[in-house]
């Protein structure tokens, strides 16, 4: 395998909830870490507990609870409610710069008015598209 030298692969199965990971050097970091595997889970990555690695994040739509785990399996977060609603896409970013990945949901303008395109508005630690925040 050849991509690019620092870039890892990771696969996540649905089904059980189930991570892989390899690095540029074909060598495995982890397999079989469950994490999640309900129906209709969203995996993300990034480094939430700002310790220069990245974490494996879970968004569960019904309901907008996020999990979030590092690869040593300890478990960082969890049933945090944010988001839910439908046509709710969860992202990662560090939108305040402190070295942390933020929760960030994004959502869809439906028939609402809205310009379709328009700045992203910050709420706190959460980027909320298309909504004015509270």
């Amino acid at each position: 395998m050849n991509f690019p030298l620092g870039t890892d692969l990771v696969i996540y199965r649905q089904q059980g909830g189930l991570w892989f990971a390899k690095d540029h050097t074909d060598r495995v970091l982890f397999r079989n870490l469950q994490w999640g595997g309900v129906a209709f889970d969203r995996p993300l990555i990034g480094n939430v507990g700002g310790d220069a690695r990245d974490d494996l994040v879970i968004y569960r739509p019904a309901g907008g609870f996020w999990y979030g785990k590092d690869v040593t399996d300890a478990v960082l977060f969890r049933d945090q409610q944010w988001g839910g609603e439908a046509g709710d896409i969860p992202l990662l970013g560090d939108v305040d710069n402190d070295g942390y990945k933020d929760v960030l949901i994004t959502v869809r303008t439906m028939d609402t008015g809205l310009p379709k395109t328009h700045e992203p508005v910050l709420c706190s630690y959460v980027i909320v598209t298309g909504m004015v925040c509270p």
